[in-house]
């Protein structure tokens, strides 16, 4: 029996098909080899080998790349050319272990709606689960991933509590300008995931919006929790495209967040249907800032056509959710820290004079 070719073929089956899937394709690999073992030989060499990765540990490094039309819903691309153009730098190997595509242990931080939701979440490729609250200490011994689930102004507590040697695993699921607070703690190349599903309360099934994505190492880990709980998830290569989408949901989130909060918690499905003309002038308004921070200026710039069409097709799907005026620092602040547009201006100050009034 030569191993070489063996070997050759049993890891790239074990990344390309499900475990039983494999374990089929690894027979017939074996009875084209030996056809002298027969099938009762095959079975017994299987059960030494113990199917070869899950008993030695083989790492396996698969690249999974982007759908070529998955935007925010599901939709055309919204500046293609320049994403191509920026193709720079490439995600981290995305790691499976075993039979676990999260390694020994899968950490969730936060026991809000999004943690409650991914810590539920049952499937073949999962590890088990630890959920943490944000004040505990994240475990510094097990492998995988760490999903943070926390609200941004927490981040820098959660990294504190993380060990060092652990903080590459840390996968971040917050809205709002991360860039910053990534650099500043050298995790810009930790996972990152914009999260466009929405759970109403804890407990509650989620409301997919259908365009979900995620980049960095634990990438195909988050991915697949997230569909294991029904939802949508586009695991991305590219770093420069995931920033074009991190753009769409930053503009998604603020400028529905004031328009939502200055009308008396206005749903976002009604916002989308009644008043699409003052979505687009805030796009227009915020967007250049926005492309400015990741250099898509100029002709790289996003189609502005594409982009409101996306806005507002996502908010239809998600029709009675009431986007929030939060975080302030991490979205609408973060803007107006770099520019003060007129519309986008006069609707924060509203949506300050309504949170100062008592209750």
């Amino acid at each position: 029996m030569h191993q070489a070719p063996l070997t050759r073929s049993v890891i790239p089956l074990r990344a390309r098909f499900g475990i039983r899937e494999a374990r089929t394709q690894f027979k017939d690999v074996l009875l084209d080899l030996c056809p002298r073992l027969g099938k009762g030989g095959v079975r017994f060499v299987t059960r030494m080998l113990g199917f070869v990765s899950s008993t030695a540990g083989v790492w396996i490094h698969q690249r999974t790349r982007c759908a070529p039309t998955s935007w925010l819903c599901g939709g055309t691309r919204l500046n293609s050319p320049s994403c191509r153009r920026h193709r720079t730098e490439r995600s981290p190997g995305i790691m499976t272990l075993g039979a676990s595509l999260e390694g020994e242990l899968a950490t969730v931080v936060g026991a809000g709606r999004i943690g409650t939701l991914l810590a539920s979440a049952k499937g073949d490729e999962l590890a088990p689960v630890r959920l943490l609250r944000r004040q505990d200490s994240i475990e510094g011994g097990k492998k995988g991933p760490i999903y943070v689930c926390t609200r941004n102004d927490d981040l820098a507590e959660v990294v504190a509590k993380c060990p060092p040697a652990r903080r590459g695993d840390l996968v971040f699921l917050q809205n709002g300008m991360l860039r910053s607070f990534l650099l500043e703690h050298n995790l810009e190349h930790a996972t990152q995931a914009l999260v466009f599903f929405a759970v109403p309360r804890v407990g509650d099934p989620p409301a997919d919006g259908g365009g979900t994505v995620v980049w960095g190492p634990w990438a195909a880990a988050f991915a697949a929790r997230v569909r294991s709980c029904g939802c949508q998830c586009t695991v991305l290569e590219d770093k420069q495209e995931f920033d074009c989408r991190m753009i769409e949901k930053l503009l998604w989130i603020c400028i529905f967040g004031v328009l939502s909060e200055s009308q008396n918690g206005m749903p976002v499905g009604e916002i989308a249907e009644k008043q699409p003309d003052r979505v687009r002038q805030l796009v227009d308004e915020l967007a250049p800032i926005a492309e400015r921070e990741v250099g898509l200026e100029g002709k790289h710039a996003l189609d502005r056509g594409q982009l409101l069409q996306s806005l507002l097709d996502y908010s239809k799907k998600i029709p009675d959710f009431v986007a929030g005026f939060k975080e302030y620092r991490w979205r609408n602040g973060w803007f107006i820290e770099r520019q003060r547009t007129p519309l986008h201006w006069e609707l924060v100050e509203r949506c300050r004079q309504r949170a100062a009034k008592p209750s």
